[in-house]
This record gives C-alpha cells, sequence and structure tokens, in this order.
C-alpha cells in the first residue's frame, strides 16, 4: 500500500511539473498543455514506454518545437520509434538527439544510426526533416519508421505496456492529490 501511496505521489507530481512546463513553453495555454498531456498518455499506452517517459520527452519536445503541439508530437512519436530501434537507449537519449539534430549537430543521431552531416543538413536548406543519411539516403523519418510498433511485440514490451498502464492509473490518481 505505501509503494502504491509513493507511486500516486511522486507520479501526480511529475506530472504537475510538465504540466506546468507545457503551459509555459506554449504560450501560457493551460487547455492546450493539458491536451499535449493527454496525448501523451494515450501514446504511451500504445507503446512498450512508461507515460513518465512520453510525458517527459513530449514536454521536452514541445521546448524543441517552440509550442506547436503538432510538432512536438511528430519529434515524440520518432523519439520512441528511435528508442525501439535501439536498445539501451531511452526516448529521453532520442529526443536529445533529434533537438541536437535540428540545430545542425549530428554526433549523437550516430548512436542511432543516422549519419548527418553539416553538408547534408546544409543541402536540404537547413530543414531537418528532409535531410538524408549520408549512409543510406533515407530521411530520419523513412530510417525509423514503425519503430515502435516493431519493438512493442517483443515480450518485455508486452509486460512493460501492462505494467505501465498500472502506473499511468497511479500517477493520474495522484495528480489530483
Amino acid at each position: 500500500v505505501a509503494s502504491a501511496a509513493s507511486s500516486m505521489w511522486t507520479g501526480g507530481t511529475e506530472r504537475q511539473q510538465y504540466l506546468s512546463s507545457m503551459t509555459h513553453f506554449m504560450g501560457g495555454d493551460q487547455s492546450a498543455a493539458r491536451e499535449m498531456m493527454d496525448w501523451a498518455n494515450e501514446n504511451a499506452r500504445t507503446t512498450q514506454f512508461s507515460s513518465g517517459e512520453v510525458l517527459a520527452a513530449a514536454s521536452r519536445a514541445i521546448q524543441i518545437a517552440d509550442g506547436s503541439a503538432t510538432e512536438a508530437q511528430r519529434l515524440t512519436q520518432l523519439s520512441e520509434d528511435m528508442a525501439s530501434l535501439t536498445p539501451g537507449k531511452t526516448v529521453m537519449d532520442a529526443m536529445e538527439a533529434l533537438a541536437d539534430a535540428q540545430m545542425g549537430e549530428f554526433e549523437r543521431m550516430k548512436e542511432f544510426g543516422f549519419k548527418g552531416s553539416a553538408d547534408a543538413f546544409e543541402a536540404a536548406g537547413g530543414d531537418f526533416w528532409s535531410m538524408q543519411s549520408t549512409s543510406n539516403g533515407k530521411t530520419v523519418e523513412e530510417m525509423f519508421a514503425g519503430g515502435t510498433a516493431s519493438g512493442a511485440q517483443n515480450a518485455t514490451a508486452k509486460i512493460g505496456t501492462i505494467t505501465g498502464t498500472f502506473d499511468d492509473a497511479l500517477a493520474s490518481a495522484g495528480e489530483k492529490m
């Protein structure tokens, strides 16, 4: 019981912090921030990642995307695909690699197998989404497409989805404390 109460408290306070951060970077629009959090929670239920992992990545994505929920969702889904296909890497590791890449820095992207360069970035007009890997000619979305779906099929991911749903319920209850 004490463990459940602790999970509720911790999960709830984390969610409140994510909401505050998202609200700030979305120009003070708490309704839009709440919609983004709801999207992230629902999205987490379809992946092998916990809602806490996805909320952290989505919160960071809002910062990277200058408050755009649509762009943040795209970044979050891509970071999930990348982490799913790269054992040992987290969703946040992938999100930070994407943050760097959007600034033209590709060192962290190499950890996920995407080889970019300043020349390729410049050739794409500084548009990270349309630049192609120097090793295989694919865009980052083409390279990692379907990663989350593939990763969700292993036994560890299936167990993680079940426990994540339970943890999400506790955190949601804790958010109201």
